[in-house]
């Protein structure tokens, strides 16, 4: 995972000018770096028959896009964003006669790489334009994360149980699709 980001960051850091030295026609390559909020909705999380509630989570999306003027009007782009998706959940607790648990901070986080292919269009020969096209993501690391408190029953009081407690990272890749198809209008 580091290496990619590594990768990303490399790609973006490199500026139009280089591609411009090189007499590289109306070819432009642009980094990309952005916020996302993202939340998973579905009962496949839950204790029991009762689903958890899912929240938004701030994530972000770095990459790069290479643009290429057809026209005056029209430009083509093709790119390449890494993007960290997910969801956060309510905190909850529940119990059996002798044990009791609680999980905090709980949340999944989902790793994609994206394909965007767009169509750009500048409108009114100004600064203002709408781009336009299709992405393909592929899921390539898929991760729940939550802290847990465990309480053993002895006699009549709660004891915590610190070697059953602590943080957990569960890989959960099989839950979701590995090809994500997208829309992108912007």
């Amino acid at each position: 995972m580091l290496n990619i980001r590594k990768l990303l960051v490399l790609l973006c850091c490199i500026n139009s000018n280089i591609l411009n030295a090189q007499n590289i026609k109306d070819v432009t390559l642009r980094p990309v770096i952005g916020i996302n909020m993202s939340s998973i909705k579905g009962d496949f999380i839950g204790i029991g028959n009762n689903s958890l509630n899912s929240h938004f989570k701030i994530g972000y999306s770095l990459g790069f896009e290479i643009q290429k003027k057809m026209s005056n009007v029209f430009y083509g782009i093709v790119g390449l964003h890494y993007s960290l998706n997910g969801s956060k959940y309510s905190d909850y607790s529940n119990s059996s006669e002798n044990m009791k648990w609680e999980v905090y901070d709980f949340y999944t986080n989902l790793h994609y790489m994206h394909l965007p292919i767009l169509i750009k269009v500048d409108l009114f020969h100004s600064n203002f334009s709408a781009q336009m096209g299709i992405q393909v993501g592929w899921l390539f690391k898929a991760t729940n994360h939550n802290g847990n408190r465990i309480f053993i029953k002895d006699d009549t009081k709660w004891i915590y149980d610190s070697e059953s407690s602590g943080k957990a990272v569960t890989n959960v890749s099989f839950l979701y699709n590995k090809i994500d198809f997208g829309i992108p209008f912007r």
